[in-house]
């Protein structure tokens, strides 16, 4: 199955990861995330000095027209002789209480 989406919205930084039941913490942690950007016509104007948009009458050139999206993850590491599958950092099934 193939999901389409528009991304007919403002420019943004988007994130996206699996959503799987049960395991999509795991997932995430594995690697199974990431990002891109979303520009839109505003954006444009702003970087450019235009006014296509009509939101930047002074023709002012505010952005630098370099984007480098930032994605930072927060990993556990564990001791070289625990079971990065089963160890008891990573549960699967429902979260314990007290932890995120």
């Amino acid at each position: 199955m193939t999901f389409y989406y528009t991304n007919a919205q403002s420019a943004r930084l988007m994130f996206y990861h699996d959503h799987s039941y049960g395991i999509t913490r795991l997932n995430v942690y594995a690697g199974e995330a990431a990002g891109y950007a979303i520009t839109d016509q505003v954006e444009q104007d702003m970087i450019n000095g235009t006014n296509l948009s009509g939101v930047n009458p002074g023709f002012a050139a505010v952005l630098p027209d370099l984007g480098i999206p930032l994605i930072l993850q927060d990993k556990t590491f564990v001791d070289a002789g625990d079971d990065p599958v089963s160890g008891s950092h990573l549960e699967l099934g429902p979260r314990r209480p007290g932890f995120p």
